[in-house]
């Protein structure tokens, strides 16, 4: 309600109290809604919010019928096994609290989806936290406590125009928004910023912006159908530039909204991902520099996930089975630590005799979910599970959760990417895989894994070679096996007979039992074999390793 101004009569003031306390029309909230940049960004949402809008008064909503009228999936929906519906719910419930924490700001009503359900209600906005649920209660301006701080300032209309604001509004709600999916950042974007409009909103002089560790400055100006886009981060304390990139897109070839979810995609990839410009910074600081100490684990993890180092994975393992005793209700502490338990299973690192890793992996990723049900690591995790378990129908259906809670991450794209290589669905695989290495291409080596076998199972060696020459991953076994059975299959004998050495030296196991080394990421058996095959020709005799039905 807006203000009234000081000489209002008494009655008037009465009145408007009385029509405070009544709810606005829930198709006038919903226009309200679907007239921001952020929802004209994302049509699939602003459709899902039209449907429920309109279904509200009517007949029972369901998943199926939602999947069916808004989706156009086919007749079989399996709403039981299919996620679709629950994940773009959950999207839209998160959009609607960023447009209340920022758009309407201060407004006494929201729209919001109870937890559970899939009906439109207009609550009051003091009550909308614990009707969402645990984490559709997004406020920018409440830091989470175990990350960096990200300010997103409003992007710059360079050519001070109406059309081009507009393109500016959309992309300072997008990059919001998709930063806003980062477990690992705590994004601002407050009604201050928003108010800034028409000042000079750069680091330097924006001194009304909240305490951030970051601030993301963007500009964008159209010319002669060409669209140019610099984003910039400061250090907030020093005004720093400690990272600036230029983005120029061809209007004419290129629908527009294309061109603000790619250029959202490079952005928000090179600033959040694990292996980003903000995360690197923050590797280089001691645990009690942190926020949280416990997020020094965090960042540890993500160091042994880029070298795949045996030691780095036991210092990473400890530190997190620390940090979920200091910080228990830390969601992506236990979503790490799951995947570490993975990797004793899939890699035999630092194997423990306690409870199977598998065991423990799905405890620690459900007691994740638990904390924060979307957690995207979380999700990673628990897909991870099925995957090494053979259930490929639940490994996709959550893989596809955590990919969609989390679109940006060049972490999970990259590793349910490998995984969906292995249930056999390489075009998809190595799509996910192609999709991480575009958006940071800072990725650790290991992303070429997949294409060097790829091309081996094709019997492309050659092809094999050049994709394995890109990999440097001293500490992992895998460099040296690859290289080993390429070379072997080439003839290339004294570089294959070097690595098999340096294979034999890290992996000691592989003369023993190969099969049961490889079948570990190779679910596929014949190619497992063709595997060995490349060992032998390397020189591992066939009394090392005798497999089971030879």
């Amino acid at each position: 309600m807006p203000r009234l101004p000081k000489d209002t009569d008494q009655s008037s003031n009465q009145s408007c109290a009385v029509a405070s306390r009544c709810p606005p029309p829930l198709g006038q909230c919903v226009q309200e809604a679907l007239a921001a940049p952020a929802f004209a960004a994302a049509p699939a949402l602003a459709r899902l919010l039209s449907f429920l809008a309109d279904s509200t008064p009517g007949k029972r909503l369901t998943a199926y019928r939602i999947a069916l009228e808004v989706f156009k999936q086919p007749d079989d929906f399996d709403p039981q096994t299919n996620s679709l519906v629950g994940v773009h719910v959950g999207r839209l419930r998160r959009l609607l609290a960023e447009f209340y924490a920022t758009v309407r700001s201060g407004s006494p009503w929201q729209l919001t989806i109870r937890h559970g359900r899939y009906a439109l209600q207009v609550i009051p906005a003091a009550k909308a936290d614990a009707a969402q649920g645990p984490r559709a209660g997004f406020r920018p301006t409440t830091l989470r406590r175990n990350a960096p701080s990200v300010a997103v300032l409003p992007v710059v209309n360079l050519d001070a125009g109406p059309d081009t604001q507009f393109v500016c509004d959309g992309l300072t709600f997008e990059l919001t928004h998709r930063l806003a999916q980062a477990a690992n950042l705590s994004v601002i974007a407050s009604e201050a910023m928003l108010r800034s409009r028409g000042e000079d909103r750069f680091p330097r002089k924006a001194a009304s912006i909240p305490v951030a560790d970051y601030t993301l400055s963007c500009g964008l100006g159209v010319r002669d159908q060409r669209l140019n886009f610099t984003a910039q981060l400061f250090q907030a304390s020093s005004h720093c530039l400690l990272w600036s990139e230029r983005y120029r897109r061809n209007l004419g070839v290129q629908p527009l909204r294309e061109i603000q979810e790619d250029i959202a995609n490079h952005v928000v990839g090179l600033i959040s991902s694990p292996h980003g410009v903000v995360e690197r910074l923050a590797r280089q600081k001691g645990p009690h520099e942190l926020a949280l100490p416990s997020y020094y684990a965090v960042l540890r993890f993500h160091e042994y996930q880029d070298s795949l180092s045996p030691e780095r994975h036991l210092h990473a393992r400890d530190l997190l089975e620390q940090a979920v005793v200091d910080t228990p209700d830390y969601a992506e502490a236990w979503a790490c630590l799951g995947i570490a338990y993975v990797g004793e299973e899939c890699f035999d690192f630092n194997r423990r005799d306690a409870l199977p890793p598998l065991e423990r992996a799905d405890f620690a990723a459900r007691r994740a979910l638990e904390l924060d049900p979307e957690n995207p690591t979380g999700l990673h995790c628990l897909a991870l599970c099925h995957a090494s378990r053979g259930e490929h129908a639940l490994f996709h259906d959550v893989a596809g959760r955590a990919l969609a809670s989390a679109p940006n991450r060049v972490d999970i794209l990259a590793s349910i990417g490998l995984q969906t290589c292995q249930t056999g669905n390489w075009e998809r695989g190595l799509e996910l895989l192609e999709r991480a290495r575009a958006i940071n291409p800072l990725h650790p080596s290991w992303y070429w894994y997949p294409c060097a076998l790829d091309a081996y199972r094709r019997h492309d060696y050659r092809a094999a070679l050049v994709y394995a020459d890109r990999i440097n991953t001293p500490e992992s076994f895998w460099d040296p096996l690859f290289t080993a059975m390429i070379c072997g299959q080439l003839g290339k004998t004294a570089k294959a007979t070097a690595a098999l050495r340096r294979l034999l030296a890290l992996k000691p196991e592989v003369a023993a039992d190969p099969a049961g080394v490889i079948g570990k990421v190779v679910f596929n058996r014949e190619l497992t074999d063709h595997c060995i095959a490349g060992l032998e020709k390397a020189g591992l005799r066939h009394s090392q390793h005798l497999r089971p039905g030879v």
